[in-house]
């Protein structure tokens, strides 16, 4: 420690049935990870050979090795708690590999299967390795959720300018300009911002809304604002109501405070509206549409695009048909596919689409939202908010593809998920190392926080 006013010790112990509910310091290289995620667009990019990198991919690259051997590390210490989507993962990025390489062979599952097992299975990996301690989600999830706010007001210049801006500047300084399709509504194009498609522009913004309940007042507020500009100018009807439907269940837990089984009947009630749905109207699918898409033509073609492509798919259900952009359809069919769970099929055959969702269930195999979760309030609205963010995944890929940053914060997400399950489940009171933050204090006031922590076990001194 330096001579003079040094860093003082906040104690802040894993399990002491109270934890703490302020920020603690989070890894630089992962504050890096996260803004280089929202900040930085695709052009931001280089060469390594034939693969093309962006920062955040390499520092994935660089990063998930480490991540594991920190693992192997915690679970030496007795620090390791298990949450099921640890052992999902890890085959999931495999099979990935696999899959692909059966298709289109050991050079193209490298470059194409590979990265995107490494943006999936690496964010994640990174996440439930680095976070270990109480408040460290609550920085990374502020770092995150300020990030996407800014973006969101920025993507506001995309509609006035007719182009998407900070595409087309960070494009002109690296030299590696994209040809961008743009979409237009109500007499401008659609705002993508840093992100590559509108859609993701405002489902990363629903995403901020969410965790910004976690967070403290005022960067709530500043959250929610910008979340909001970047939902309305992306102009995207998937993502304005996974908003509503993640609010409302916000709204809906805290009228059920104290009713542990208040998500059970949450979803016993939808099951059977949906259920009752399709068992008496006529064309539910079609009524679905009418009534949550800004635009019903696009919802429209989303079902002919299940019908079509999931024909391929059912040819070749082990396996898929690879990554390639050729699969069999009309000539006037363009070749994407708006449904992660479809594209994923198509990629990795039906098993790969599914384990993909079971990592993100099993993120959220520990409970967090109740009382004997040993965990601070924010935590627990954080972990909430986290598990609506699994299930928003899971609902917005029936029509809406994720890649690039939303699909490497699917990852970190359910990193951040699993790190919170784990450590709701030490239970209050028992023996677990305590994590320190620093502050300025004297160093004499230091060292007697240092005995005084001895003496009395874990708490916090102030």
């Amino acid at each position: 420690m330096p001579s003079g006013r040094s860093n003082a010790l906040r104690l802040a112990a894993l399990g002491d049935g109270s934890p703490t509910a302020s920020y603690a310091r989070l890894s630089p290289l992962l504050t890096i990870l996260a803004l280089a995620i929202i900040l930085l667009p695709e052009e931001a990019s280089f060469y390594v050979g034939d693969l093309r990198l962006t920062l955040a991919r390499a520092i994935l690259l660089a990063l998930t090795p480490i991540s594991f051997l920190r693992l192997v590390q915690q679970a030496g210490r007795g620090a390791y708690r298990f949450v099921w989507s640890d052992a999902l993962v890890l085959p999931a990025g495999l099979w990935m590999l696999l899959s692909v390489t059966v298709t289109e062979g050991p050079e193209r599952a490298l470059v194409g299967g590979g990265v995107t097992a490494l943006e999936f299975v690496g964010a994640y990996y990174v996440a439930r390795a680095f976070l270990t301690a109480h408040g460290q989600a609550l920085s990374l999830a502020r770092v995150l959720s300020l990030s996407i706010a800014v973006v969101g007001l920025l993507s506001v210049l995309d509609r006035f300018a007719g182009y998407y801006l900070m595409h087309d500047v960070v494009g002109k300084l690296t030299g590696l300009q994209i040809d961008w399709r743009y979409d237009e509504r109500y007499g401008s194009i659609r705002a993508a911002g840093t992100f590559e498609h509108p859609i993701l522009l405002g489902s990363a913004c629903t995403f901020a809304l969410l965790l910004a309940t976690a967070l403290p007042i005022i960067v709530r507020s500043f959250v929610f604002a910008g979340a909001v500009v970047g939902l309305l100018a992306a102009v995207s009807s998937a993502p304005i109501v996974s908003a509503f439907i993640g609010i409302g269940c916000l709204v809906y837990r805290r009228l059920t405070q104290g009713f542990e089984a208040r998500w059970r009947w949450l979803l016993l009630g939808v099951a059977t509206m949906l259920a009752l749905l399709f068992a008496f109207h006529p064309a539910p699918f079609g009524w679905l549409i009418g009534h949550i898409t800004i635009d019903p033509a696009t919802g429209f073609y989303r079902l002919l695009i299940w019908q079509v492509a999931g024909a391929g798919v059912l040819d070749a259900p082990i396996f898929g048909v690879g990554m390639t952009d050729d699969w069999a359809r009309p000539v006037w069919m363009p070749s994407t596919v708006d449904s992660l769970w479809l594209r994923a099929a198509m990629m990795f055959g039906i098993p790969g689409s599914l384990m993909i969702a079971a990592c993100l269930l099993g993120a959220c195999s520990r409970r967090v939202d109740i009382a004997r979760a040993n965990l601070s309030d924010p935590e627990r609205r954080l972990g909430l908010a986290l598990s609506l963010i699994m299930f928003l995944y899971i609902f917005l890929g029936l029509t809406v593809h994720f890649w690039g940053a939303t699909w490497i914060l699917m990852g970190l997400f359910a990193g951040m998920r699993a790190h919170l399950g784990a450590l709701a489940s030490v239970p209050a009171g028992a023996s677990e190392r305590p994590t320190y933050e620093f502050v300025d204090q004297p160093r004499e006031v230091v060292a007697m926080q240092a005995v005084a922590h001895d003496a009395g076990g874990a708490r916090r001194i102030t």
